[in-house]
């Protein structure tokens, strides 16, 4: 009996770890080097998609590569 209660305790302190406490943390991270370090000072730190120009725009797709 007391093995099953700390099972079932450790299984969902697991649970509750993956689905709510590393989220979060990764994305307070996130937010706070998107906020600190904005992409038009810290040019570097963001990579460059294939599917946006230099202004900021989506690139539309080619019709010769789309056929």
């Amino acid at each position: 009996m007391f093995v099953d209660i700390i099972f079932y305790a450790v299984f969902i302190s697991q649970i509750f770890l993956v689905s709510y406490y590393y989220p979060k943390k990764t994305y307070d991270r996130n937010a706070y080097v998107f906020n600190t370090y904005p992409a038009s000072e810290y040019p570097k730190l963001y990579g460059h998609s294939k599917y946006v120009d230099a202004v900021g725009e989506l690139k539309k797709p080619r019709a010769d590569i789309c056929a």
